[in-house]
């Protein structure tokens, strides 16, 4: 009678026809996620606007909106806006390219380390699901660039541990390696952590090879330092950004850790990091299987190991040094090396219990998965409304709100823009026949707080919202402005953001009705438009 594990085995064990089920459903779920067309969330605006409004050239500068991206990024994002248009699918399309990418790279390289069939499925599977991956491929930012780039990366690595690599091979592994720093802010830890890993057993086992490696990898540090000099520099010394995270998020490590909280750091970050960016709520079960997978690799398969973990540690150590925060999106990057680990894990586990015991495995399989398959349906049947925050595939969708608001615009209509939906209005404006929207030409070192202003006031037609986000008074200014016109729109997204102490919104239609009646209003996914007619005296409606 066969036993789970060599049912398991053999189920498993045809061409790879379980695998190649799993890469089609995470490529429609990809493909779902792109289709959607969402509207630009707050984020995203600030970078299109960059990629949109600036020269190939002004993309080298520092960005404005207090952003950060690769300059490789930028340059092929402003290309495809050329090639097709400015549209969301076009800005789009490298995230969604990239992922799709990332699904067949993830499928070589689970095939190159020969872990056991059941581990490759469950590291597929998650992998295919994981919430994250999913929405970042359709997001106008570079974090599936990342996740695409390290997977390659770390196949070179893997490849040429099991197939001794050719000079010609070495020599496209380099030129692909010093142009990946360009593209990948992350790409640097994977291609060190990697490099020691292969430079080590190159010592061992390839002597032949070593050279060329050292070659290989001397071209990536001197593409790195010229990348660092000339744009890398300027976003390691933007204070906003690090304070944001440091203070904000908690991101970096301490080192060295000085006090009890300090060192409470690494273990909240650890189980932290299985629940965003990995998605596995129950992060106990995920560690339980990465310390376990962890072990079982650093005991059969050592190369593995270190080349999995190796990028984890530098980026860790970049961290202590305040420089690239260890937390959430940014570690998108690392999902798939976690996961391999999480995956070997789990087979550990269940190799190690009864044979005839099905139970156990089919209980851990379910809890590892819960959660993935859980969003995946969920966002499936309506990517709208998921139940937190952290896992949502719709964000801040204008759109439909600046549509109603064109069909029911009047000649001398006003309309107020919250200050947090400016940078999205002005990205949409000209779409939506809104003509009157004046950019302010961004400098790209404001000293404001948060963000940099995207629009001025071109009244009647237009009043920006003053950044009202810490004290109520800041309103009255705003209000006095709106008095003077007799119907005045109020465009909202944006609004409850964690760093408000006041609901704006309420507070604001709060104020406002004291001095006019709301007469119309139309509400979307965190997005809203109010009608106001000034003078509530008369029976005017919308």
């Amino acid at each position: 009678m066969q036993t789970f594990k060599q049912r398991a085995e053999i189920g498993l064990s045809q061409p790879e026809s379980w695998l190649y089920i799993i890469l089609i459903v995470g490529g429609l779920l990809r493909l779902h996620q792109y289709l959607l067309d969402r509207s630009l969330w707050i984020d995203e605006a600030f970078l299109a606007l960059n990629i949109i409004e600036r020269s190939y050239s002004e993309l080298l500068q520092p960005l404005a909106y207090n952003q950060a991206a690769p300059i490789g990024f930028l340059i092929i994002e402003k290309f495809m806006t050329q090639l097709w248009s400015s549209q969301e699918y076009a800005l789009r399309l490298l995230p969604f390219l990239a992922s799709l990418s990332s699904l067949f790279l993830f499928f070589s390289i689970v095939k190159l380390i020969k872990i056991k069939p059941t581990a490759a499925a469950i590291a597929l599977g998650l992998f295919a699901l994981c919430d994250r991956l999913i929405y970042y491929s359709a997001e106008v930012k570079q974090y599936s660039t990342d996740v695409a780039v390290a997977l390659l990366l770390c196949w070179f690595t893997f490849h040429f541990k099991a197939h001794p690599p050719s000079k010609q091979q070495i020599l496209v592994f380099a030129l692909v390696a010093a142009l990946s720093v360009w593209l990948s802010h992350p790409a640097v830890f994977v291609i060190a952590g990697t490099g020691l890993c292969l430079i080590a057993f190159a010592v061992r086992q390839q002597p032949a090879r070593l050279l060329g490696y050292l070659a290989a990898y001397g071209l990536c540090a001197v593409s790195f330092a010229l990348f660092y000099q000339f744009s890398l520099s300027n976003l390691v010394g933007n204070s906003q950004l690090q304070d944001s995270w440091g203070q904000s998020h908690n991101a970096f490590m301490p080192l060295p850790p000085t006090s009890l909280t300090e060192l409470k750091w690494f273990f909240d970050t650890f189980f932290r990091f299985f629940n965003y960016p990995i998605g596995i709520e129950l992060t106990g079960v995920a560690a339980f299987g990465f310390i376990m997978g962890g072990i079982a690799l650093f005991k059969r398969q050592k190369f593995t190991f270190w080349a999995l973990i190796a990028p984890l540690v530098v980026t860790l150590l970049a961290s202590g040094l305040q420089k690239y925060p260890f937390q959430g999106q940014l570690l998108l990057f690392a999902v798939p090396f976690a996961l391999l680990i999480i995956a070997v894990g789990a087979q550990e586990i269940i190799g190690r219990l009864q044979p005839a015991n099905l139970l156990i495995p089919g209980l851990l399989i379910l809890l590892l998965f819960s959660h993935p398959f859980y969003y995946a349906a969920l966002n499936l049947n309506d990517p709208n409304s998921p139940p937190k925050f952290e896992y949502q595939r719709m964000r801040e969708e204008i759109k439909p709100a600046l549509a109603y608001l064109k069909n029911h615009w009047q000649a001398g209509d006003t309309l107020y823009v919250y200050y947090a939906a400016q940078h999205a209005f002005r990205y949409y404006a000209k779409q939506y026949g809104f003509d009157f929207a004046t950019p302010r030409r961004p400098t790209g070192n404001y000293s404001g707080e948060w963000f940099e202003p995207a629009l001025v006031s071109n009244p009647p037609q237009l009043i920006v919202g003053s950044v009202t986000r810490y004290e109520r008074d800041a309103f009255a200014a705003d209000l006095r402005q709106l008095r003077q016109y007799p119907r005045v729109w109020l465009l909202f997204s944006h609004v409850r953001d964690r760093r408000s102490s006041i609901d704006e919104e309420t507070v604001l239609l709060s104020l406002l009705s004291s001095a006019g009646q709301e007469v119309d209003s139309f509400h979307s996914l965190e997005a809203a438009v109010y009608l106001f007619n000034m003078n509530s005296n008369t029976d005017e409606t919308a």
